[in-house]
């Protein structure tokens, strides 16, 4: 644990009663206040097969912010929602700014996938 501020994507756990999209949809509402239109598969990948049963699944969403359906900010959770090019975010993987593994790896998918 940091004990500090960090820059993440939105994630979280699946309820029993929940498939991998709707936790997805529900975890960027509660931790960003967004709705979107369609999340797509980006990947999976489980974070330590020798004893860890975890898989996670990554989606992500090609939107306008301007188009965005903005709800209510939970502040229990975060601090404040902000926008970074693929770019920046892979120098701030660099610079050790983004030091959370699901974000890494989100992040590098995803900018291959652009690239």
């Amino acid at each position: 644990m940091i004990d500090d501020f960090s820059l993440e994507i939105p994630g979280g756990s699946v309820s029993y009663d929940e498939t991998s999209l709707s936790a997805a949809n529900r975890e960027l509402y509660e931790e960003t206040g967004y709705k979107v239109d369609k999340l797509n598969h980006l990947l999976d990948y489980f974070p330590g097969l020798d004893n860890v049963d975890n898989r996670t699944s990554i989606f992500y969403s090609e939107i306008k912010k301007q188009k965005l359906d903005l709800g209510p900010l939970n502040t229990n959770e975060i601090k404040s929602v902000s926008w970074y090019s693929i770019k920046e975010c892979i120098d701030m993987i660099k610079k050790g700014v983004i030091l959370d593994v699901m974000t890494i790896v989100a992040l590098l998918k995803i900018g291959k996938k652009i690239v």
